[in-house]
């Protein structure tokens, strides 16, 4: 993947399809972004004390890109 964005120039990067999409430098930026809170919330679990239970959700929603989601507290 660092191959071939680093084979881009900077109008290719930051081209978007149009107003409702991301750039490719939006989405690189969103995934660095989501891994950074995923260390830190597995290293929050680790340290906590309590067991969570997760109750099982349909993730169909997650496919509906029409609906913009609120990023949460942690973010």
């Amino acid at each position: 993947m660092l191959t071939i964005l680093n084979g881009l120039n900077g109008d290719q990067l930051n081209r978007r399809h149009d107003s409702n999409s991301w750039s490719i430098s939006q989405v690189c930026q969103h995934l660095y972004k989501t891994e950074e809170l995923y260390v830190v919330a597995i290293k929050r679990g680790l340290k906590g004390k309590e067991d969570s239970i997760i109750e099982n959700k349909p993730l169909e929603f997650l496919l509906d890109r029409s609906r913009k989601l609120e990023a949460p507290d942690i973010a």
